[in-house]
């Protein structure tokens, strides 16, 4: 990791929280921030218990799922992955192989 030792950070206080975000003082700025984590940790909680008992319930009762359900719940959950790695900034894998585009057949491979 290469680091500039002489880079200064911005220092922390109203005027950084101002200019960063729509906060009028840093201390705002932490709440929101607090807020948010919270906020985004209890989701997931949710998420995690949701999946917990539909696996179970999965376990205990077989029954036949339709393809089409199949591929549709996983075009939902990658697309919510791709829209959450971009909210953050981050350039997903494989976004350059267009993710709109249905999959190769098996045994060829995307061109691009």
């Amino acid at each position: 990791m290469c680091w500039d030792q002489d880079k200064k950070l911005p220092e922390l206080n109203d005027e950084f929280a101002k200019d960063v975000s729509d906060a009028t003082s840093l201390d705002e700025l932490k709440t929101k921030i607090r807020e948010s984590l919270e906020h985004e940790r209890d989701h997931r909680h949710k998420d995690l218990q949701r999946e917990k008992v539909i696996g179970e319930l999965v376990k205990l009762h077989d029954f036949p799922v339709p393809e089409t359900l199949v591929e549709h719940q996983m075009d939902v959950r990658l697309e919510r992955v791709v829209r959450s790695l971009a909210q953050q900034g981050v350039d997903p894998p494989g976004s350059q192989c267009g993710l709109g585009e249905p999959a190769p057949a098996p045994g060829r491979t995307r061109q691009g």
